[in-house]
């Protein structure tokens, strides 16, 4: 499920903006014209805020009895996060505000109508620079996923504002070209380029940067991380080691899942991506002991089964490429990465094969390689011998790679 909220069509009539964003009523009734309109569409809790959407999505799966991811220790079931069928994408750009607007007025229509989805904040945009958002959140039980880039350069959110918010711990991947100012509580950070930090949301904060901000975020409530890593919170923000693996391989899932719309699709997998974000998030912020060795053996070994999985297919056509190449690079056993590879449903040479085979076949239907000879595409697909190739092809597809591109076998070949 993915929600695009379209602003310029949700301004009423009667309430509409002109272009320096003067409202023909008053700024709360275009508000609450929108807000109207927001019930009509084929979300009808748009106008809830991110938290209370979490909140109902959670309550009604509990209701349901959908509740499959089970912390290592909840052995009664108490840490129980829940899940629903769908997984609720949220997506905006400043492109779908009004197009008649100015920098200014758009600006301010973001401001009273986003935010109050995100949470309220003091915000300030430099009059120098046009002005640009675009954010993107997915949903996964109590969990979520978020990328946000603006052009606003000025944040705070003081104590009034957090009062009410959501109580949740994040782990923030801050990919700005510049870097900001940021404090939170009584700690102040500079942070650059490539900086990971974790933070309580509900704490006041401010930061300032001159361009463009930026992060990709994860997020889970405080309560349920606390009770796998009792120190999580001990300092309203604390910096963390990007090449920790955990760390690193916890910014690969928020990518993957904020593009994976498939997942929504299987409840299994859905159930597996909840398990492997939460492992993830719990070992990012230094979980010890038992937590951590079953967080480690479940998440951090599903991340980097799909990281080889990623490597092999787009490496394989490298000659050289070998799993031992893979493992040093890595700096893990080869042993360790046979075996994930072997769990994933295939081994290293199978996989390989199977994406050198496939490329080749479609090399050999398409007309811009009409005029390459086989023994050429063999080898830019990998192969080191054309005789092992043609051997190899035959086996898996039943003719030579000469008689399937005279067209004497378009047969469907295996994959896995």
């Amino acid at each position: 499920m993915t929600i695009e909220l379209r602003l310029g069509r949700l301004v009423h009539e009667g309430a509409g903006l002109d272009r320096d964003g003067t409202a023909q009523g008053s700024l709360a009734d275009v508000i609450s014209a929108q807000r109207s309109a927001a019930e009509n569409l084929t979300y009808p809790a748009l106008n809830l805020t991110w938290n209370a959407r979490r909140t109902a999505f959670a309550s009604d799966q509990r209701v349901r009895g959908r509740m499959p991811f089970t912390w290592p220790h909840d052995t009664n079931g108490t840490g129980t996060r829940a899940l629903w069928t769908d997984m609720p994408k949220v997506e905006f750009s400043s492109d779908q505000l009004p197009s008649h607007l100015n920098d200014k007025a758009r600006f301010r229509l973001w401001h009273d109508i986003w935010m109050e989805q995100l949470g309220k904040a003091e915000m300030k945009h430099a009059e120098d620079r046009p002005f640009y958002t675009a954010s993107k959140n997915v949903l996964l039980g109590e969990l979520s996923v978020g990328r946000f880039a603006t052009t606003t350069g000025h944040y705070v959110r003081t104590r009034k504002h957090v009062a009410h918010d959501r109580d949740d711990i994040f782990v923030g991947f801050y990919r700005s070209p510049q870097p900001q100012l940021w404090t939170v509580g009584d700690q102040g950070f500079e942070l650059k380029p490539g900086s990971v930090v974790a933070f309580n949301i509900a704490q006041p904060v401010s930061s300032f940067t001159n361009g463009l901000t930026a992060w990709n975020l994860a997020s889970i409530p405080r309560a349920q991380i606390l009770k796998l890593v009792p120190h999580a919170d001990h300092r309203a923000a604390m910096l963390l080691d990007p090449a920790n693996p955990a760390v690193r391989h916890l910014e690969r899932t928020i990518n993957f899942l904020l593009e994976a719309d498939e997942i929504c699709e299987d409840p299994e997998l859905m159930r597996r991506a909840q398990a492997t974000l939460g492992d993830l998030i719990v070992l990012a912020l230094g979980a010890r002991g038992e937590v951590a060795e079953i967080a480690a053996e479940r998440g951090l070994r599903a991340a980097r089964q799909r990281e080889l999985i990623a490597i092999i297919e787009k490496r394989f056509a490298e000659p050289s490429l070998s799993i031992t190449a893979i493992a040093d690079g890595l700096k893990l056993s080869r042993r360790y990465v046979s075996d994930l590879l072997l769990e994933s449903g295939a081994t290293f040479s199978e996989r390989v094969l199977e994406l050198r085979l496939q490329k080749a076949r479609a090399m050999l239907t398409d007309v811009r390689y009409d005029g390459t000879k086989v023994s050429d595409i063999a080898f830019a697909c990998g192969f080191n011998e054309v005789t092992y190739f043609n051997r190899r092809f035959r086996d898996h597809f039943g003719c030579s790679p000469t008689q399937y591109r005279m067209g004497t076998n378009h047969g469907d070949g295996r994959s896995f």
